[in-house]
């Protein structure tokens, strides 16, 4: 990054397909920046242009878009004279084009999920109107939003077969809906003195669920009979984020913690051993699909890509400012 640039690194650090986007925001722009592709680091990354401050973004599964939410504060109005950061948008990958708008209530949006097959968007956040935290469903194909849950979940998941959509219905309880139907399935509660729940995952074969709390556990939940198969402990900080490797082996967690540093720790699921990789606070992470690459982001405004297994830094960069990196 050449001297006296003034981006700061504000919001996103995805991996799909292949490529690892980084969203900076510049005085009164977003942009995302391709770092990542096939494989391989970028020496000279593409940029293009989202003018909203951006909170959350999500890629369809074939790669043609990205939905952006936004934070409520975009600075362009669209034909209808709606700022850009009240609704759900969907940008072009190939040219960086708006492409079109998910009608329905003006949110801050926290997050987006596509389901597996691309038919459907989730979104978590906070309805500008009344003020609840809300979870809604959007039938992509169409741009209609089906669904509203009130609940103050700030991530929405899909399982990777498509069978379920998963979020936080209350602070200690996480729901399972099944796809199709859009009931109630299953609901996994927490302890409250373990924290409310900040985020999860599941993993690549569906049969487990990775629950972060506020303080520093991992619980490992069979989908299956909502048993607790394994806690993971021994992570200072607060949990801030968690990714299971492709393949399932790996589980990677991230901490910050205010008095002192947090930490990136690697765990193997089957036997629940950790390493630490790096000592400071992390962010966000995701595996490339090929799961040979875990990028990780952290609030001096880095962005680090270790290579799997080994967990050896391979690439970095950003830095400088102190925002730091979310997704």
């Amino acid at each position: 990054m050449r001297k006296g640039n003034r981006r700061i690194l504000l919001m996103a650090l995805l991996v799909v397909l292949g490529l690892i986007l980084v969203l900076y925001w510049q005085r009164s722009r977003s942009q995302v920046w391709v770092a990542f592709q096939h494989d391989e680091p970028v020496r000279s990354p593409g940029l293009f242009e989202i003018r909203c401050e951006i909170n959350a973004i999500a890629f369809s599964p074939d790669g043609r878009f990205v939905a952006v939410g936004c934070g409520g504060l975009g600075i362009d109005v669209d034909e209808e004279g709606d700022r850009l950061g009240d609704k759900i948008r969907l940008w072009r990958t190939k040219d960086g084009r708006l492409a079109g708008v998910m009608r329905g209530p003006k949110d801050v949006v926290d997050g987006l999920a596509f389901s597996p097959d691309g038919r459907w968007l989730a979104s978590a956040g906070v309805d500008q109107k009344t003020g609840e935290c809300v979870v809604r469903l959007w039938d992509f194909q169409k741009g209609k939003l089906t669904h509203t849950w009130n609940a103050p979940s700030e991530t929405v998941q899909f399982s990777p077969d498509g069978r379920w959509f998963g979020f936080a219905e209350s602070p200690h309880c996480l729901a399972l809906i099944k796809v199709g139907t859009w009931e109630k399935r299953k609901h996994f509660q927490l302890m409250e003195a373990f924290g409310k729940i900040k985020t999860f995952t599941f993993s690549p074969d569906a049969e487990l669920l990775a629950v972060a709390n506020a303080g520093s556990l991992i619980h490992l939940l069979r989908i299956a009979d909502g048993q607790r198969w394994k806690v993971l402990r021994g992570q200072s900080g607060y949990l801030s984020a968690i990714a299971f490797s492709p393949d399932g082996q790996w589980l990677a967690s991230g901490s910050w913690n205010l008095a002192r540093k947090g930490e990136l720790m690697l765990w193997g699921v089957k036997e629940g051993k950790s390493r630490r990789l790096f000592s400071g606070d992390v962010t966000c992470l995701a595996f490339s699909p090929n799961g040979r690459w875990l990028a990780s982001g952290h609030h001096d405004g880095m962005v680090r890509v270790w290579m799997m297994p080994k967990g050896r830094l391979a690439w970095a960069a950003g830095g400088g400012n102190r925002f730091g990196i979310f997704s």
